[in-house]
């Protein structure tokens, strides 16, 4: 099954609507990328999609990337270059570690919700959300066909 075809519309919604919520919090922007196949390091996969994305166009350079490789079952979490200057890399692992312990449950929806939710939470003490705080990326999920 490919990996658009394990999200009903539903739960599309509901990490959507977990992007919208966190980004509330922070003037960081995350967006969800959900693939097929991951034929490399996740993580080297995410840093290409996030640029493929223009992800680093954010005023802040704090953009974020939630990668997920559903058949691979492979996952990573990429942060533009302002994120990396206020947040350590065991801060990544932990979401990483907190969202696969739940894929491993098959509450794929609930991990990803649960994912954004503590990046926004995060990025929020050292990002505040502001007075003005445009949304400058696509909060809906992004499916690769896995050779993105």
């Amino acid at each position: 099954m490919k990996a658009p075809e394990l999200f009903t519309a539903q739960d599309r919604e509901r990490i959507s609507q977990a992007v919208k919520s966190a980004e509330r919090l922070t003037s960081g922007e995350i967006r969800v990328f959900i693939d097929d196949h991951c034929g490399e390091d996740p993580l080297e996969k995410a840093a290409f999609l996030f640029r493929k994305l223009n992800m680093e166009a954010t005023a802040e350079r704090n953009g974020v990337l939630v990668y997920v490789a559903m058949q691979d079952h492979r996952l990573a979490i990429y942060g533009d270059t302002g994120i990396h200057e206020k947040l350590p890399a065991a801060f990544w692992q932990d979401v990483v570690q907190g969202m696969g312990d739940r894929f491993r449950d098959g509450r794929y929806v609930d991990g990803l919700a649960w994912a954004v939710s503590e990046v926004g939470r995060r990025l929020a003490a050292h990002f505040p959300a502001g007075n003005h705080n445009p949304n400058e990326l696509s909060d809906e999920i992004t499916f690769g066909g896995g050779d993105s």
